[in-house]
């Protein structure tokens, strides 16, 4: 699986995050030449640096917004990811300019840095609210999307692939639903939006080898897309009250601003365009042709985490335990 790995030079953007620092972790297993961790968190960056001293990591301070530190971050680099993104929900619709030039206008930013650094490969990490948005955070994923797609089309005779992937819920991932409830927890209460609400779910190792499965198929302008279980909020709950043995109470704040009740992966009209692969489904353009191994998807009407298998609480109670 790694191989692809082997004496190149990788460049992160967003490096510090959850998915960023989980990469690079796995990155160091790998004879990977080089690793350019770009963020604009200095003090997170000085952490990394200070827990990992290996000489194959570069740390950059920068920001997705500043084009011409972006293509010096990407010097020399075979690999780019794409991870750099405003993401919590409700900040997002209370900063709506902020988060624009972040996530759209700075993925604007990495696709031209890309054209002009020319890696083999840009990977962008997407979120399945951009499939069907309902909040300005799931609308600047989808127009990422489009950026890299759309790069693949005008970018003449260089060599750069854009690809993405598009996944669910990193259970456990900085701000998601279990950092919060636990903080919540020492405070003998959590808050649950509406208990009947469905997400899907995705440990950080399943993400990252999704990722990696996806580049080995990646010609450009696709979407990929794992096949992923889903859970209710009122089982995660119960599996989260199950591994703590204080009382806790629970109290239902309703569903805020920019929430579905369920999530998409794949929407009705991106499922005529959809292939089935061995470990998950690819999204393509119209007009282009499916690769040698992909099926064309023939029962699936749309991608829900309303419609696919939930996990029980107990299911979730390992998942918790491992994440």
């Amino acid at each position: 699986m790694f191989s692809s790995f082997d004496n190149k030079s990788v460049f992160i953007s967003g490096g510090c995050g959850s998915l960023g620092s989980a990469l690079v972790a796995k990155l160091l297993t790998t004879k990977t030449r080089r690793i350019v961790i770009f963020d604009n968190n200095q003090s997170k960056l000085a952490e990394i640096e200070r827990r990992n001293p290996d000489p194959r990591l570069r740390f950059f301070v920068g920001d997705v917004r500043d084009y011409p530190r972006l293509c010096r971050g990407l010097e020399g680099c075979e690999i780019a990811f794409h991870c750099a993104a405003l993401k919590i929900i409700p900040s997002c619709e209370y900063n709506p300019a902020e988060t624009i030039k972040t996530n759209v206008m700075g993925s604007q930013n990495f696709v031209e840095a890309c054209l002009d650094t020319e890696p083999e490969i840009a990977v962008a990490v997407s979120t399945d609210k951009a499939c069907s948005p309902l909040n300005l955070y799931g609308a600047t994923k989808l127009c990422m999307e489009r950026l890299f797609i759309a790069a693949n089309r005008y970018k003449g005779s260089r060599k750069t692939i854009f690809t993405c992937v598009r996944y669910g819920n990193v259970l456990g991932s900085a701000e998601s639903v279990i950092p919060v409830w636990t903080e919540q927890a020492s405070m003998g209460k959590i808050t649950v939006t509406s208990p009947e609400m469905t997400r899907f779910t995705i440990t950080i190792d399943q993400a990252l080898d999704f990722i990696f499965n996806s580049m080995r198929y990646a010609r450009g302008s696709e979407i990929f897309v794992p096949k992923l279980k889903s859970y209710k909020v009122r089982d995660l709950a119960t599996a989260f009250l199950s591994m703590n043995s204080r009382e806790i109470s629970v109290e239902e704040v309703g569903t805020r601003i920019g929430e579905k009740d369920h999530e998409l992966l794949i929407n009705e009209h991106e499922v005529r365009f959809t292939y089935e692969l061995p470990f998950g489904y690819m999204i393509l353009p119209p007009d282009q042709a499916p690769y040698e191994g992909a099926s064309k998807v023939s029962t699936l009407t749309e991608y829900s985490s309303a419609n696919v298998d939930h996990h029980t609480s107990q299911e979730l109670v390992q998942i918790l335990k491992s994440a």
